[in-house]
């Protein structure tokens, strides 16, 4: 029996429906033959796409911007093809379960070890690696699923040794965030004290903050868990994986700001229990800034790494301070007692 060819409507590689303005199968991401015909053959052997762009890497001047990724997964691939609801359903959905799964496992896995006499600090660090760690498997997980192989997945995400301009780069951002994050916070204090009264317009307290407020002798393996788990394990999740995603069939600012706004939300059961519901409104709206910053800098240098040491570092700037504040100790005195 023949295979199924692109003219009759089928992908090549998986048989999947294609239509005939496709470049590319959604089902498998396999090169499609279009309406250009199949990919020409490079004078080195490689192939052209049909775009007109090579598969080599090319070399540019600083001043010049750095050649965009193409095919699946590239900014706007799905444009045309995919609705923008079914977009932000598939990054929704992502969230969820990022947020979901590691939330009933956690709080049923931590009451049994608990309860059977375990040490709390060892299973508070078992499960909080359990939920990063969930983090980069659903990202994995899904661009497996999606037909991608390792490889793939690593041009997908964007992983690569940070330039030093990118490192640069990452304390820029990183100090127009506290400039941006401290404004935010003054004018939406400002407004909700007037609306609902000035003691119910004060932030919500992150549950995670007053358990490193109570373990300052901890503050050298908070800073490495920040740089080293939490900064890489959300950012592959909610940069590399949902925002990407949307950025298929999205621009970019509509992009940013709806993976922002799940990257906020998802803080929310964090927050609970911290102060009234305006406080932790208050304090989301300073979560979505910082994300605005992650988010920007990932479309800016495509490169997953970045935000990552951005998000550690920020996460670690804010645990130093809330320890310094809770002990009295000065910052340098603070990191010279963990040493």
């Amino acid at each position: 029996m023949d295979e199924p060819s692109e003219s009759d409507g089928a992908c090549h590689s998986c048989g999947a429906a294609v239509h005939p303005a496709d470049n590319f199968c959604q089902e498998c991401g396999a090169q499609l033959a279009g309406s250009g015909g199949q990919p020409a053959e490079s004078a080195d052997g490689g192939t052209v796409p049909l775009d007109g762009t090579t598969d080599q890497h090319t070399e540019w001047d600083d001043e010049q911007s750095p050649p965009r990724k193409s095919g699946p997964g590239a900014p706007g691939s799905r444009q045309g093809q995919e609705s923008p609801l079914r977009a932000f359903g598939t990054a929704f959905g992502l969230s969820a379960a990022g947020l979901g799964v590691p939330l009933i496992v956690i709080s049923i896995l931590g009451a049994i070890l608990l309860g059977i006499g375990l040490p709390g600090g060892p299973v508070i660090v078992g499960m909080v690696l359990l939920q990063f760690g969930w983090f980069v498997a659903l990202g994995l997980w899904f661009l497996r699923r999606q037909g991608y192989d390792w490889g793939g997945v690593r041009e997908y995400l964007g992983i690569e040794v940070p330039s030093l301009k990118e490192i640069g780069l990452v304390f820029v951002t990183w100090v127009g965030i506290i400039i941006a994050a401290g404004i935010i916070l003054t004018v939406v204090t400002e407004i909700a004290a007037q609306l609902v009264g000035p003691s119910n317009a004060q932030p919500a307290e992150n549950s995670t903050g007053d358990a490193i407020a109570a373990n300052p002798q901890l503050i050298a393996l908070i800073v490495a868990g920040m740089l080293l788990v939490v900064g890489p394990a959300e950012e592959t999740l909610f940069r590399g994986v949902i925002q990407n995603r949307l950025r298929e069939s999205l621009s970019t600012v509509p992009a940013i700001l709806l993976a922002s706004l799940l990257f906020a939300l998802a803080h929310v059961f964090a927050l609970a229990g911290g102060g009234s519901a305006t406080g932790i409104a208050i304090t989301m709206s300073v979560l979505f800034v910082t994300s605005l910053g992650l988010g920007w800098i990932y479309e800016y240098t495509e490169n997953l790494v970045v935000p990552a040491l951005l998000h550690g570092f920020h996460n670690s700037v804010v645990a130093v301070a809330t320890v310094s504040a809770a002990t009295g100790l000065t910052v340098p005195e603070l990191l010279l007692s963990a040493l």
